[in-house]
C-alpha cells in the first residue's frame, strides 16, 4: 500500500463523514484526521 493510496481513502473517508470540515478549527480537524487515519491503517 502506497501514502498516496493512503492519502486518498482518507480524503475519501473525510469528505463523506465531515461534510462541514471548511469550518471547524485547526485542532479539530487535527484530531479528526488523525482518528480517521488510524481507522484506515487498521483496516491494512
Amino acid at each position: 500500500m502506497q501514502a498516496k493510496d493512503i492519502k486518498r481513502l482518507v480524503i475519501k473517508q473525510l469528505k463523506t463523514k465531515f461534510p462541514y470540515w471548511r469550518r471547524l478549527t485547526k485542532k479539530q480537524k487535527k484530531a479528526l484526521a488523525n482518528e480517521v487515519l488510524d481507522e484506515v491503517m487498521a483496516s491494512y
